[in-house]
């Protein structure tokens, strides 16, 4: 079976409008209930980020009003020292 890979690649080059608003749409769906964009981040919730027994990220991003681009990126520079 062939891949479909390289007619998606072909696609996405032919059609670069479609493709923002295809990503655009996937995106905003994580992206609801946000009503804390734009503020500081408290102490408590990146330890709630960083904690072992966690829930999932969407699930801890409704509770934080933060979106699960957001949570997943505040970890990333936690865990490797570019945010404290």
């Amino acid at each position: 079976m062939a891949s479909s890979y390289p007619r998606n690649k072909n696609w996405r080059r032919k059609n670069p409008g479609a493709w923002r608003k295809c990503k655009r749409r996937y995106y905003a769906q994580f992206e609801k209930g946000a009503y804390n964009a734009g503020k500081e981040w408290t102490s408590q919730d990146k330890k709630r980020i960083v904690a072992q027994n966690r829930p999932p990220d969407r699930i801890l991003a409704a509770k934080l009003g933060r979106s699960v681009c957001a949570i997943q990126k505040v970890r990333s520079r936690l865990l490797h020292g570019q945010m404290e």
